[in-house]
């Protein structure tokens, strides 16, 4: 038995194993030189692996591999061949495709986990994430974090968000009939008539202050007879340049007089179905600011009008 400390070599005569400085069968002088492989250009004393391990083969194999980061199948071909006496040469390992792909997948990783880091940085530091406040207590404020919309600015903008709303499964057949519709920079609401039952309605809400994709959501539904006597617009009869075009001449206005928003009201536009009137027409108001102003004209922006009392 190799005693922890004594070097088992295999006897160039007989062959048989043997430690110290003669072969204990055949009397050969053994070589006692420690031997060192140059492993992926790192010096690696496979003597002194076995002087810790003696005969326990597999132990020599784990310390290889946590010295060098060797695959099971190299650190056992080195140290089986160390424990022979045969010749190592110097050893470079090289990744096989598998471990080409997994370094490349990592290098990757790591990449976007930095570029991800840096945007968001730069997001949070231009304002375009903030802290949505949805509701506030003494001493306590509830929200979360969003980033800024501008849904009303383009008339890409509104178009895009229309779409989104056309792509639903329940509206696969394109008929989108509206009772009540409300948008603003931030949000969209809306109360369409249920496709399946004509006699009740459906709440949907867009946020488009969402973090991650924005999309339509569905509320509860709502039974006509509840709602006021009112009119449904065809979503198609909206037009997203007469909305933007609405949006435009109410800001102009209010550039004008030098009314100046506070951060957090924001112009509203309503698709008002109006009874009284055989056309529908957008009307606006800037929540919280004047109740005594407020703004209308027809779907394409057009006969504009201000109402300030």
């Amino acid at each position: 038995m190799c005693m922890r400390g004594e070097l088992l070599m295999l006897c160039p005569n007989c062959g048989e194993k043997a430690t110290g400085k003669f072969c204990s069968n055949c009397g050969t002088a053994l070589k006692s030189e420690d031997t060192i492989v140059r492993i992926n250009g790192v010096d690696i004393n496979l003597s002194e692996i076995m002087r810790e391990c003696g005969d326990a083969r597999i132990k020599a194999i784990k310390s290889l591999r946590s010295q060098t980061g060797l695959g099971l199948t190299d650190a056992k071909e080195i140290m089986f061949k160390a424990y022979e006496g045969k010749h190592i040469p110097e050893y470079t390992h090289k990744p096989n495709q598998k471990e080409k792909k997994s370094s490349l997948r990592k290098r990757l990783v790591s990449l976007l986990m930095i570029v991800g880091l840096v945007g968001m940085v730069f997001i949070v530091v231009t304002g375009k994430i903030k802290y949505y406040e949805t509701l506030r207590l003494a001493g306590e404020s509830r929200g979360y974090i969003g980033r800024e919309s501008k849904i009303l600015e383009s008339q890409e903008g509104i178009e895009q968000v229309f779409n989104k709303l056309r792509d639903r499964k329940e509206f696969e057949d394109g008929e989108i009939y509206l009772y009540d519709f409300s948008l603003s920079n931030e949000r969209i609401y809306a109360i369409i008539q249920d496709t399946t039952i004509e006699s009740n309605f459906d709440r949907y809400a867009y946020n488009g202050t969402r973090l991650f994709r924005p999309s339509w959501s569905k509320g509860d539904p709502i039974n006509a007879a509840t709602l006021m006597d009112g009119k449904s617009i065809d979503i198609n009869d909206l037009s997203p340049q007469g909305i933007h075009r609405f949006y435009t001449q109410i800001n102009n206005y209010l550039d004008k007089n030098n009314v100046e928003l506070p951060e957090d009201h924001l112009i509203q536009i309503r698709v008002h179905t109006n009874l009284t009137s055989a056309l529908p027409e957008l009307t606006s108001s800037v929540s919280g600011l004047r109740e005594d102003l407020s703004f209308k004209s027809d779907l394409d922006g057009d006969d504009f009008e201000v109402k300030d009392q």
